[in-house]
Formats: structure tokens, C-alpha cells, sequence
């Protein structure tokens, strides 16, 4: 999960230069003559082709200001993300590569949205057909992680009570999570508030390790979206262990108290308390969003209820409208849950990874 080092090539000969820009790896910038960006694996026989052809050339590393084209490097299941991601920007050459984060935080709450077992197959099936074009390829892995969710809340296309019948007729043991269980409602949003704050905390961690790479240790310790973030959001852990019962004792409200006090020295640091109470409501709006995902799991259990309930009252087309059912919600549902899935992880990226002060 990195980006892919390239080189830069000044060379003396201007029709070798347009021979080199055929090769596939082999970049030009506009507005710069006699210069091309390739990748450094390509080193060896783009040299023996200037060799042969007696021109002379310059081979030096790439320096920040050139900006060359950036290519990704990434595994083959998340690879097909990439191309999502640089729909909206890339990152800078030099700059992590924040695809293999957008992959999994994407699957992680595309699951938990969508989950259900029969429509995640048809996702999958959609991703295998359609796997040579990347944004199509991505329903195949989003649709493995609505069929391990499907499982969890028991759902397969909508139905919410063969897999339980299925299991107590072969007397293996099963538990499955009510998404519209009224006692549930409480626990989901909890459940999504905590992945919210840990994909934040992730995004936090990648920004410090970027940060630490660009030699910018100042920032690390004063950006609202660095070590202040970080502290934060581990105070508001502590606290909620607190409040659940789960971590007692007077060491976790001390350790959760220095938390705060150090949060807060670090951002007055900035030398204004609008900037400090600024940051405090970012922390607490971010994860705010978060809940959205737990609304549109409901949203999407509560609309295939809606399918069965009338399917129920007019038994003779029963199975047609359970089948139109899937196909409406399939294709409403996914097309909503796949914009907020993208919305909510570009925005944790662009709030906790960019900074909007420095640029």
C-alpha cells in the first residue's frame, strides 16, 4: 500500500524522448521539455535504450516541487478503490497513500449498512461480471462484507427468519442481532459511534506518521488533527468505558482528566480559545456523522419489513413482490449507502488527514 517511487530522466534528444513516452510507465509533464517521469523499475532498460542510440541523458530523484504523475501501489482487493479515491484527489508524491484506509473503512460500513446475505451475493456476482471495470469490481468486495453482516443480523434477501429456522432444525447454535429489536436500537448506534471513532483514531495515526515523514514534528504536537485528536478521542473512550461499566476506578477518570487538560494545553497553544472550542466541535461533529450509518442499517431492515408486510397481504403475486422488493431496495439502498460510505470516509480523510491550515 504505497505509492509507486518513480524517477526523473532529462534527455538530450528529442526524438528518443518521444519514443520513451510509448513505454507504459513513462510520463511527461506539460510545460517541461526534454524531461519525462518514469517508474524506477524501468531504470535499466530505458538506459540501454539511450545507450544504444549514443544520447546523452541525466537521471536524478525526484524532488517535491516537480509534482510528477502519482501511481498507486496497492494489493489486487484493494486496488479498485483507488480508482474511487482519485476521482476526488490524489495524494502527493511522497504522501502515504491513503487507499488501503478508504478500502476497508468502506467494506466496514458498506457491510454494516447494507447487511444481508442474498443481496450481498448479487453484489458479488455484479463485482465478478464486471471485475475488468474498477468502480464495478468494488461490489465484489463490498458485497463479501454485506454477506458476513447479512449473517449477523440474520437477514437473506430480506427474510429474517430461514437462517434461524435452518439452525434450530440442525440444532447448531445461532445468534443473531434484531436491527428493528427496539432493546438493539441503542446498542447499534454505540456499536457505529465506536467504529466511528476508531477509523477516526486510524486517520489520526496516518496524518502523525505523515507528518513525522515530512519532518514537521511542530504540527504533530499542535494541529487539531494530530496528537490533540488523538488524545481526545482516547479520553472519550476511557469515558465511555467509564459510563458502561466496563473500565471502573479512579485511575481511568485521572488518566481521562490528563488527557483533557493536555488536549486542551496543546490546542491553546494556538493562542486563541475560539480555535480550542473550534476543534472540540469537529471532534464531537465527526463522530456524530458516523451515526448516519446506523439509521440506514434500520433504514434498509425496516424497508425489506415494508416488502414482506405487503407481500403478506396479498399472497398471490407474494413472491413477485418480494422479488420487485429486492430489486427497488437493492438498487435505491445501495446507490445511498455507496454515496455515504464515500462521503463519510472522504471527510474523515480531508478532516483529519488534510489540514486545512496549511493549505
Amino acid at each position: 500500500m504505497s505509492i509507486i517511487k518513480m524517477k526523473k530522466m532529462t534527455v538530450q534528444c528529442p526524438e528518443v524522448i518521444e519514443r520513451i513516452k510509448d513505454i507504459k510507465g513513462v510520463y511527461t509533464q506539460k510545460g517541461v521539455e526534454n524531461t519525462v517521469f518514469f517508474v524506477a523499475k524501468l531504470q535499466k532498460q530505458l538506459t540501454d535504450l539511450l545507450d544504444k542510440e549514443n544520447c546523452q541523458y541525466t537521471i536524478t530523484d525526484i524532488e517535491e516541487v516537480d509534482h510528477p504523475t502519482v501511481m498507486l501501489n496497492n494489493c489486487q482487493f484493494i486496488r479498485p478503490f483507488g480508482s474511487l479515491l482519485t476521482n476526488h484527489a490524489l495524494p502527493l508524491y511522497g504522501d502515504l497513500d491513503p487507499t488501503g484506509f478508504y478500502a476497508i473503512c468502506f467494506c466496514i460500513l458498506f457491510g454494516v449498512m447494507f447487511g444481508d446475505i442474498g443481496q450481498g451475493f448479487i453484489l458479488i456476482l455484479i463485482g465478478l461480471i464486471f471485475r475488468k471495470k474498477d468502480n464495478f469490481a468494488v461490489f465484489s468486495r463490498v458485497g463479501i462484507f454485506s454477506m458476513i453482516f447479512g449473517w449477523l443480523y440474520g437477514s437473506i434477501f430480506g427474510n429474517e427468519e430461514i437462517i434461524g429456522e435452518w439452525m434450530q432444525e440442525h440444532r447448531l447454535a445461532y445468534w443473531r442481532f434484531g436491527l428493528l429489536e427496539r432493546k438493539n436500537t441503542e446498542i447499534l448506534l454505540l456499536v457505529v459511534a465506536a467504529i466511528g471513532i476508531a477509523m477516526i483514531m486510524a486517520a489520526v495515526v496516518i496524518n502523525i506518521i505523515d507528518k513525522a515523514h515530512h519532518h514537521k514534528q511542530k504540527e504533530i504536537l499542535t494541529a487539531n488533527n494530530c496528537l490533540p485528536a488523538l488524545m481526545f478521542y482516547m479520553m472519550l473512550l476511557l469515558l465511555s468505558g467509564q459510563v458502561l461499566g466496563k473500565a471502573k476506578g479512579k485511575f481511568t477518570l485521572v488518566l481521562a482528566f490528563l488527557l483533557a487538560l493536555a488536549n486542551a494545553a496543546l490546542l491553546l497553544k494556538q493562542g486563541k480559545w475560539k480555535y480550542l472550542t473550534g476543534s472540540i466541535i469537529k471532534y464531537f461533529s465527526a463522530i456524530m456523522a458516523f451515526l448516519q450509518v446506523g439509521c440506514f442499517a434500520l433504514a434498509h431492515a425496516f424497508l425489506m419489513y415494508i416488502v414482506y408486510y405487503i407481500a403478506g397481504l396479498i399472497p398471490d403475486i407474494s413472491v413477485i413482490i418480494i422479488i420487485a422488493g429486492n430489486a427497488i431496495v437493492m438498487a435505491i439502498e445501495a446507490t445511498e449507502v455507496w454515496h455515504q460510505c464515500s462521503h463519510l470516509i472522504l471527510s474523515t480523510l480531508h478532516g483529519f488527514i488534510t489540514d486545512k491550515e496549511e493549505h
